[in-house]
């Protein structure tokens, strides 16, 4: 089953400094039918101002994530995956029984499993096999696979 999160309906927050779209509740952002799936909580999209940033504080029970060559060690039952597909590439993800997924574009346009996303865009997918991408045009996604 796939559960589309279109991304003209994801919450958006401006602080003058951080322009942030989010897929889950997050800060001044609330949704009750969208707080988390499973245990991924926060998919934002920030763009911070040049001398902008946040003061430093305390981060409980969360990763965060900005990694590039290597991969990150996490300490939660997840992978996450990074792939830039070009158009006319596809990449087939695998679930293990019980485990579901969560796609969220990047950039770029794709199909998953067929179905048409453009970037900003997320699925939660559950109670399927695999997870097949395929490039309409250049792009990029994460893909959160979860127990």
């Amino acid at each position: 089953m796939l559960t589309i999160r279109n991304g003209a309906e994801r919450g958006h927050t401006n602080f003058g400094w951080l322009d942030s779209r989010h897929t889950f509740s997050f800060g001044e952002y609330f949704d009750q039918k969208h707080m988390q799936f499973r245990t991924l909580r926060v998919i934002n999209d920030d763009l911070v101002a040049v001398g902008g940033g946040f003061p430093i504080y305390p981060h409980r029970d969360m990763e965060i994530l900005n990694g590039e060559a290597e991969s990150l060690p996490i300490h939660q039952d997840a992978r996450v995956y990074q792939t830039r597909l070009v158009a006319g590439q596809t990449v087939t993800h695998s679930l293990r029984p019980g485990r579901a997924a969560y796609l969220h574009v990047a950039a770029g346009a794709v199909t998953v499993n067929d179905t048409p996303l453009t970037a900003g865009d997320g699925v939660a997918v559950e109670d399927e096999a695999s997870v097949t991408v395929t490039g309409l045009d250049a792009g990029e996604t994460l893909l959160f696979d979860l127990a």
